[in-house]
Order: C-alpha cells, then sequence, then structure tokens
C-alpha cells in the first residue's frame, strides 16, 4: 500500500489527506449527532413517530384526510428496522441515528471491499470508500 502511494503526485496526496480528515469529521459529527437529544431535521421525528407505531403494531399508512397528517412516501425498511429497539429500550432518535451511522460505514466498506477484489489496488478502494463518506448525502 505504501508503495502504491508514493506514486501519488502531491495533488492525489493532498485529496487522500483531506479525505482521511473528512472522515475524522465524519465520525466526529456522527458521534456528536447520535449524542444530540433534539430532533435534526423534520423527516427525523417522522420516521421516529413511524418507528413508534410500527413497534406498538400499528398501521403507519394512514388515510390523508385524517390527523395526524403525517404522509410516508418512504419504504418501511428504517423504521422496521428501528421499531425493536423502540419497543424494548423506548423512544429514542439516538437508535436511528445509530443504524444510520453504522449503515454508512457497512456500505464504505462494502465498496472497499468490492473494489479491492476488481482492482487489487488499496489505494484506490480506500479512496473510493472515503469518497462515498465524503458525499453530502
Amino acid at each position: 500500500m505504501l508503495k502504491e502511494f508514493k506514486n501519488f503526485n502531491i495533488i492525489q496526496k493532498i485529496i487522500f489527506a483531506l479525505l482521511i480528515l473528512y472522515f475524522i469529521f465524519f465520525a466526529i459529527n456522527g458521534i456528536a449527532t447520535i449524542i444530540y437529544k433534539f430532533q435534526i431535521d423534520y423527516s427525523e421525528g417522522t420516521v421516529l413517530y413511524q418507528s413508534k407505531l410500527l413497534s406498538q403494531g400499528k398501521n403507519i399508512y394512514k388515510d390523508i384526510n385524517e390527523h395526524p397528517f403525517i404522509l410516508s412516501p418512504y419504504t418501511p425498511v428504517f423504521q422496521l428496522i428501528n421499531s425493536p429497539f423502540i419497543k424494548f429500550f423506548g423512544v429514542s432518535l439516538a437508535y436511528g441515528r445509530i443504524i444510520s451511522f453504522i449503515s454508512a460505514l457497512l456500505i464504505a466498506i462494502l465498496i472497499y471491499k468490492l473494489l479491492l477484489n476488481y482492482t487489487n489496488n488499496k489505494i484506490i478502494s480506500i479512496t473510493t470508500a472515503l469518497f462515498f463518506i465524503a458525499s453530502p448525502y
């Protein structure tokens, strides 16, 4: 791996270093977000409410003309994964955030493994996985 890194020009080394720094920022920000007790965006509360309904065995898809006026435009996979945590540990935004954080890390690892298998180049694999982490979405 070090041999491959030595072949990089200065711009590639700077980009790689910035990606490593961003990964550190991602980890610190992810942990801070998990610890934060309040809602960060609107959909987070909606997803938590739907997860709570699923943990109680209720339907999250309701008539749009009835109260509460909450729509479910997404598939319920995330809510289904989140609902057992709510059922056993109580209502908290932290469980969904932990699921999202771990999912992002697992996808980055999957990208790394797939590219390593395809290219047999650790630097390219790590860089691509880090670009996924650096994506704002």
